[in-house]
């Protein structure tokens, strides 16, 4: 899926805030991983809000600044411990909150495994490909063991027939074991790293006759 397609998303669910649901185009792990430049699982360590005006056109929003200390690193250099940070629109500032349906919201403290795109700290809508589909609820029992979930509550998806938008199917929001989430992933990344250094030593040996 390329770039513009996942603009085409965030379009979407931006045009569906009076319905009060989000409007999406489903993504496979494997373009979750292809437009995933930062991968990390993590816990929220600050949220932060304030009125922005990016673009410099006099017309200031709400954002909201997410940091979160790694845990691991599937993807995009970060090392345990060190902090990613990232902005995406919406929030609550006083008395006045901007909701965006199918936007993830973040927790000071909670564990969370996160897909981030491009620039992070200023974005014009929000760096997480897909929006929920993007991010898992991550959480722990007594006995150590972890579990990871979406939340597709306030989304609605679909997929493209020809030149038309037909309704599709949500992905699954049940609870999985979080090592096992991981490794899907994990073996996502390899296989596409596997690939692209293929296709570069393909490209060389072409570029050498």
């Amino acid at each position: 899926m390329s770039r513009r397609t996942l603009l085409a998303c965030s379009v979407l669910a931006a045009s569906a805030l009076a319905a009060g649901a989000a409007t999406l185009i489903r993504l496979t792990d494997a373009e979750l991983v292809s437009h995933g430049d930062h991968i990390v699982l993590g816990t929220v360590s600050r949220v932060s809000t304030s009125w922005e005006d990016p673009d410099g056109d006099g017309t200031s929003q709400i954002y909201t600044t997410i940091e979160i200390r790694v845990e691991e690193s599937l993807k995009g250099g970060s090392r345990p411990g060190e902090t990613v940070t990232f902005r995406q629109l919406g929030g609550r500032v006083g008395n006045i909150e901007y909701k965006i349906p199918g936007l993830p919201s973040f927790r000071e403290g909670e564990s969370t495994l996160v897909f981030l795109e491009g620039s992070l700290t200023n974005p014009h809508y929000s760096p997480i490909p897909g929006l929920p589909q993007g991010r898992w609820h991550v959480r722990a029992n007594p006995d150590g063991s972890r579990f990871a979930r979406r939340d597709f509550s306030d989304a609605t998806f679909i997929r493209r027939e020809g030149d038309k938008a037909v309704e599709d199917a949500r992905p699954s929001e049940a609870e999985e074991l979080l090592e096992d989430v991981l490794k899907r992933f994990r073996e996502e990344i390899a296989k596409q790293e596997s690939l692209k250094k293929h296709n570069g030593s393909r490209r060389d040996q072409e570029g050498n006759r």
